[in-house]
């Protein structure tokens, strides 16, 4: 399916991920029309386990430090058995409803900061060692002709 962006600008260095305990944190810049646009949260450059699913669920960060869930997308595993790694080049996660309810909140401003949690089977949290997102954006998905 190819599907056109109107991509967003990141604000400097904004897309590049900063580690956190078990997770990673990004500061984006919000498009303007979150209110009556779609919204998704563009994962780039992804880097997962390939011997267990892992499920990567992302938060909005309020300015009391709440977290605000945005929505989640999977990864499956290649096999038990497998060793290494699995690079994924792009993920999407739709995030529309969380922004919104961030925004009538009063928590989203010109830039919103997101935190992703990466977890495996079980629903165990994956530490930050075990995978990596070279960058973030937020999008609104163009139209299908």
């Amino acid at each position: 399916m190819n599907i056109g962006l109107i991509l967003v600008t990141v604000a400097a260095c904004g897309g590049a991920p900063h580690a956190i305990a078990d997770g990673r944190h990004f500061r984006l810049e919000v498009p303007s029309g979150v209110e009556t646009q779609q919204t998704h949260l563009v994962l780039e450059g992804l880097t997962v386990p390939r011997n267990q699913p892992t499920i990567l669920r992302a938060y909005a960060i309020a300015g009391d430090s709440s977290r605000i869930y945005l929505g989640s997308t999977a990864v499956p595993a290649v096999s038990e058995d497998s060793a290494g790694s699995t690079s994924v080049n792009v993920l999407r996660i739709n995030v529309t409803e969380g922004l919104r309810k961030l925004r009538s909140l009063g928590g989203v401003g010109r830039e919103v900061d997101i935190e992703v949690s990466g977890y495996g089977a079980g629903g165990i949290r994956l530490p930050a060692t075990a995978w990596f997102i070279r960058a973030a954006r937020l999008v609104h998905p163009s139209p299908v002709p």
